[in-house]
């Protein structure tokens, strides 16, 4: 009985999560996108960030307030010296979000004048690419 019931529900979440969209593909692949953006913004190359944001947040972010955002988030933070992914988990809702493929993603970083940080990146399924729909560092 108990076989029986772990193979019905494994079966029950591999047909689910194939009919939702939402696989470890998607989550490798926003983990790939999110550390690549967060390597732009840990360069400086804060244009090209917002550049490669999703049109979402480009339409209601100018350049210039990101760039104002991103200064006071992490200017104080001095460079990187670890990050390691600490989760990712992907949705179809977000608050205030229209419904779509996200996965949220958080690192686990350590910069030159902060020992313990956790930086989350929300990305969206975004014409046929993940994009960076928002940052947070608390």
């Amino acid at each position: 009985m108990t076989r029986r019931f772990t193979i019905v529900m494994c079966l029950l979440f591999t047909m689910t999560m194939t009919a939702v969209g939402c696989g470890q593909g998607d989550e490798e692949a926003a983990v790939e996108t999110s550390t690549g953006w967060l390597k732009l913004l840990d360069s400086g190359n804060v244009d090209e960030s917002w550049k490669q944001s999703a049109a979402m947040f480009r339409n209601n972010v100018s350049v210039e307030d990101y760039k104002k955002s991103i200064q006071e988030s992490r200017g104080h933070l001095g460079k990187l010296m670890s990050r390691k992914v600490r989760t990712a988990q992907a949705a179809h809702s977000l608050p205030n979000a229209p419904r779509g493929r996200y996965v949220v993603v958080q690192f686990d970083s350590v910069f030159e004048n902060h020992p313990a940080i956790v930086e989350t990146v929300t990305t969206k399924y975004d014409s046929g690419d993940w994009r960076v729909l928002g940052y947070r560092s608390r």
